[in-house]
């Protein structure tokens, strides 16, 4: 800021042009000022129309549908979304999704969800959660394949407010749909490897296409997680808190040209198995003394097939 005292009497030459140059700085500052928000308009508004442009095609409804023509409470959780915050299980999504919070049981049979704060308290492993989570829209029954590996998704599909009119039982609070990768009309494959602390290891992988030029299409993924544990068990020197888990996801499809049948069939199969401790109260304190075998163990598999005919 440009200070100027001027005693009483006639203003000097000096004094006019110090003022004559503040005065043309201003009306520059004023110009660049006007062309900076101008070119920030437009690039707000480029950027907008390329977003506008981006449609996101959801199946919420049953059908597919642009995201914006959907007039439901929904959020959508793409593949890219996954890999670039480093969601890898169910019980990360908390993270992205609004109101969504996951729910660990004191097992792995008594795991939930909660939306907008309504879930159901887990008094025996055959109660069934508020949220219901179905995967390419077959419902998951038991607890345990609530906190598995998210791998091979192409998008997940959040609802809010009870669905039962289109996803039956189970869905007071909301639903959340899982729509896994479909393959390609050529080959594709991908690997993905991952290494941490305490050994983690993370091996994805996937490869799938169209047969040749008839209309079946065949995809297959695995993946397989292991970590040592973090928490030191005093009794027998071992480490607790860490596991391992091998997954696998096959899709056999039939899509001819004319799109009259379409036949999509999935089967998975999941296997994990965890050492899991109980901790002190001193978050700190990753010690913990047990002489009795502590582990958990679950297999997880499923098998769906799904027609679709086009009546016109």
């Amino acid at each position: 800021m440009a200070v100027f005292r001027q005693v009483a009497g006639q203003p000097s030459k000096d004094y006019h042009k110090r003022l004559l140059r503040v005065l043309n700085g201003t009306t520059v500052a004023l110009l660049l000022t006007g062309m900076s928000e101008r070119a920030h308009g437009q690039a707000a508004d480029s950027a907008d129309r390329a977003l506008q442009q981006q449609d996101i095609v959801v199946t919420a409804q049953k059908r597919t549908e642009r995201l914006q023509d959907v007039p439901l409470a929904l959020t959508v959780v793409t593949s890219a979304t996954l890999a670039d915050r480093g969601i890898t299980r169910f019980d990360e999504l908390g993270r992205l999704v609004p109101s969504l919070s996951f729910d660990p049981g004191a097992t792995p049979n008594e795991n939930s969800f909660s939306l907008r704060g309504i879930s159901a308290a887990a008094v025996g492993q055959g109660q069934q959660s508020s949220v219901g989570v179905y995967v390419d829209g077959v419902y998951l029954t038991g607890r345990s394949a609530l906190n598995l590996d998210l791998f091979d998704v192409e998008r997940i599909e959040v609802l809010r407010g009870p669905q039962g009119t289109l996803f039956g039982r189970n869905t007071v609070a909301g639903a959340l749909s899982i729509v896994s990768r479909r393959p390609a009309e050529s080959v594709t494959g991908a690997v993905e490897i991952e290494y941490g602390s305490y050994d983690l290891q993370r091996i994805r992988g996937s490869v799938g296409g169209r047969v040749g030029d008839g209309p079946f299409y065949v995809q297959t993924a695995v993946s397989h997680v292991a970590r040592d544990g973090y928490v030191k068990n005093l009794a027998d020197g071992s480490r607790l808190q860490g596991g391992s888990s091998i997954a696998n996801r096959t899709y056999l499809g039939y899509r001819p040209e004319d799109g009259a049948l379409t036949v999509e069939i999935v089967g998975d199969y999941t296997h994990e198995e965890n050492q899991s401790g109980l901790l002190s109260d001193r978050p700190f304190d990753r010690r913990v003394s047990i002489d009795a075998p502590n582990r958990d163990e679950r297999t997880v598999y499923g098998l769906s097939a799904t027609a679709t005919f086009d009546l016109g």
